[in-house]
């Protein structure tokens, strides 16, 4: 008798396991892709503050008409030199 008890207690823990697994498992899984996105947007953001940077300092230093094409406007040779 005693070891049907145990048997059955066993079985009951296991399945008690695996229902809290169930309810856990899916919180888990979202938390751990939502920093995976946090840290692709904070990535994103620092490549675009790093770009706008960058194309300000390029715009601040070719400021000489010298350097532009014929019939190029300072944007356009902003915007060139920054692709």
């Amino acid at each position: 008798m005693r070891r049907a008890t145990l048997k059955l207690n066993d079985q009951a823990r296991r399945g008690s396991a695996a229902v809290e697994f169930a309810l856990v498992a899916p919180l888990l899984v979202a938390l751990i892709m939502g920093t995976i996105q946090a840290g692709f947007n904070f990535d994103t953001t620092n490549k675009m503050y790093s770009a706008i940077r960058q194309s300000g300092r390029l715009a601040s230093l070719d400021t000489s008409s010298s350097k532009l094409l014929t019939g190029q406007s300072m944007n356009a040779k902003v915007m060139s030199d920054i692709k």
